[in-house]
């Protein structure tokens, strides 16, 4: 369930809670255009993110409650409109009866200052309505606006169109009501508005070739030599006329580019999708652009897109990997006990068999075993939803641009083991040292085949299981609560969260250790502390398929459980604030960091209201609190 403010937790209930089950009876039809007034728009740029849909009596989206409703779509300044002016908008409604009309407003407002900056009444009827604005507003270089329009929604009633073909997209589908605006794009339940924005261009600017490429997706991460991958984009024609062609380059994962011209029939305004194969000469990224359209430069020519892809050169003598199953959670969250039963039964699917499933879970967004790592991991990840589980950092939900994979995270494994192999010969080892609270964790791997990969990473992390939890929200058994334990929680990380960057020697080998302090321990029992390496790519590369992990392996530390246990985390040290500034007591300690939520290092002495992650270092060991600044 997302986490956000107070208001949105509401806002988002109603949509979770109260959408009514649509009726999938519009459909799209892209190559209508026309706008159903008489006023020349064929200079206009047609700003949506839906197809034209053929609207139908009740068949739109409608809530639980009576209310005020305000569907509206974001113009950003990196879309180039900056000056533009904006002359109509044009909703569409899917009203019960054809020959109601009901009052409503079109408005628009500042994202960045939440201000209303254009508001006019207007009468909406069923189906599309084109309405010309009354006032000239430009669009600002500085800030993004919200475009859309209110109108009363009686419970249950589906009257807002909605474009139920075209994938999800942020710019497209946000919704004001009750004084806030939530991007519902992140929710399961979200399409993009049936709505269409009309913008004219300053004098003298020519607008005929505008097109940006959205959601690249290959078909297959992992392809042997010889094989093509197939993969495919979304188009949208940002700019005033109709495209009939289009001229694209691949490049990434061939020696040579390759460029193409097809013929593509797409209206102004319009999303679609284009298809292509590529046979693979590396690994890498795929990387597309769009350079012309109608035989003219693209405007948008610049922008790339990549997807990464695995090519095998030799599948048969690769060992199998060890795939990496994390999951995104917190003590907030009311369905841990769903995600908790997946989990379990995942585990057993596999137990016994050659296909090795890792576990790691990441607590967030204040809980009290978030740390600033987790916390930035939701972020890389884009996404602050709970429960959320992930494969190998594989995309699975392709539309919505997310790892998500509850409900299917077992056939999905099972998906991804096939054809699937490691590039490398991974061993990791723990051993003790004379110190019975140090250990020496040490990484051997052997490059079998080089992919081209230049951000190539290993990640070292501790976990530990089976932790007691502070006060979790609907525990699997309410009846009995003692019996939930949370499972192989985030401790800390001895490389760089994002990863160390792996080099390889002349032998292509590559050999490094850690050396293990424990001296914290949730449940105060050495067996359930567990170590994980995994080698992937850097976690802050910007598109979620750049930040594949290729192989794993975790070990646990029950051989030694017989060891004194440390002392808590609690009983360590004791923080606080006074007059703004961090107070920390309980004994000696190296040094200590203080983060926000939102993942940023603080002044210590500068705290402001609100909720922080304390991390205090002593003798090599973390100590981790939540901190609230009233």
């Amino acid at each position: 369930m997302k986490k956000a403010t107070k208001v949105l937790q509401v806002m988002l209930s109603l949509l979770l809670v109260g959408v009514i089950t649509t009726q999938l009876t519009a459909q799209t039809t892209s190559g209508v255009t026309d706008p159903g007034s008489t006023t020349d728009t064929s200079d206009f740029i047609c700003y949506s993110y839906a197809n034209r849909i053929t609207p139908e009596k009740n068949s739109g989206m409608g809530f639980r409650d009576k209310g005020t409703y305000g569907p509206c779509i974001l113009i950003t300044p990196e879309e180039g409109f900056a000056g533009y002016t904006i002359r109509a908008i044009e909703p569409c409604m899917t009203f019960a009866s054809d020959t109601v009309q009901r009052e409503g407003e079109l408005f628009i407002i500042n994202k960045r200052t939440g201000k209303n900056i254009y508001s006019q009444q207007v009468s909406l009827h069923f189906g599309y309505n084109y309405i010309p604005l009354d006032e000239e507003i430009k669009v600002s270089v500085f800030d993004s606006l919200l475009i859309g329009y209110k109108v009363e929604c009686e419970a249950a009633a589906q009257d807002l169109g909605i474009d139920y073909k075209t994938p999800p997209h942020a710019k497209g589908c946000h919704l004001w009501y009750n004084g806030g605006v939530m991007d519902m794009s992140k929710t399961k339940i979200a399409q993009n508005w049936a709505m269409d924005v009309y913008l004219q261009a300053p004098q003298g600017v020519s607008t005929t070739s505008r097109g940006k490429v959205e959601y690249l997706r290959a078909k297959d991460f992992y392809v042997t030599a010889g094989k093509s991958v197939k993969a495919y984009y979304y188009l949208h024609n940002m700019g005033s006329k109709d495209i009939k062609s289009i001229t694209y380059k691949l490049s990434g994962v061939t020696k040579q580019p390759i460029e193409k011209t097809i013929d593509f029939d797409l209206p102004k305004g319009r999303r679609d999708t284009l298809f292509f194969e590529v046979v693979p000469e590396m690994s890498g990224d795929i990387t597309l652009q769009v350079l012309q359209l109608n035989g003219v430069d693209n405007d948008y020519a610049s922008e790339q897109l990549k997807c990464g892809v695995i090519l095998y050169d030799q599948p048969e003598g690769k060992p199998k990997r060890q795939h990496l199953l994390e999951y995104m959670t917190g003590e907030w969250c009311p369905f841990v006990g769903y995600a908790t039963q997946e989990i379990k039964a995942t585990l057993e699917a596999f137990e016994g068999t050659d296909t090795k499933v890792n576990l790691c879970a990441y607590h967030f967004d204040g809980d009290p075993f978030s740390t600033p790592e987790t916390e930035l991991y939701s972020k890389y990840r884009n996404s602050n939803a709970a429960p959320n589980l992930a494969l190998n950092r594989i995309p699975y939900d392709i539309t919505r641009l997310s790892y998500a994979c509850e409900g299917y995270t077992i056939d999905r494994i099972k998906q991804l083991d096939e054809e699937t192999y490691s590039p490398y010969s991974f061993d990791f080892t723990l051993t003790p040292t004379e110190d019975p609270m140090t250990f020496e964790a040490k990484v051997n791997i052997e490059e079998l085949q080089h992919l081209n990969i230049e951000d190539l990473r290993i990640t070292v992390s501790l976990f530990e299981d089976q932790v007691k939890p502070h006060d979790q929200l609907n525990p699997p058994d309410p009846d009995n609560p003692d019996n939930y334990k949370h499972l192989n929680v985030y401790v800390r990380s001895l490389t760089d969260f994002v990863g160390d960057p792996i080099e390889f020697d002349s032998q292509k080998k590559f050999t490094k250790s850690y050396t293990v302090h424990v001296d914290t321990l949730y449940t105060g029992d050495l067996k359930n502390l567990k170590i994980l390496a995994f080698i992937g790519r850097d976690l802050s590369n910007e598109s979620l398929f750049s930040k594949t992990v290729l192989d794993s392996r975790m070990l646990s530390f029950d051989k030694w459980a017989s060891v004194e246990r440390p002392t808590t985390a609690a009983d360590a040290y004791r923080v606080s604030v006074d007059h703004g500034c961090l107070q920390i007591e309980g004994g000696e300690y190296d040094q200590y960091e203080v983060w926000s939520l939102e993942g940023f290092r603080c002044d210590p002495c500068a705290l402001q209201s609100g909720n922080y992650i304390v991390r205090v270092e002593h003798l090599g060991a973390y100590y981790i609190y939540k901190l609230m600044v009233p």
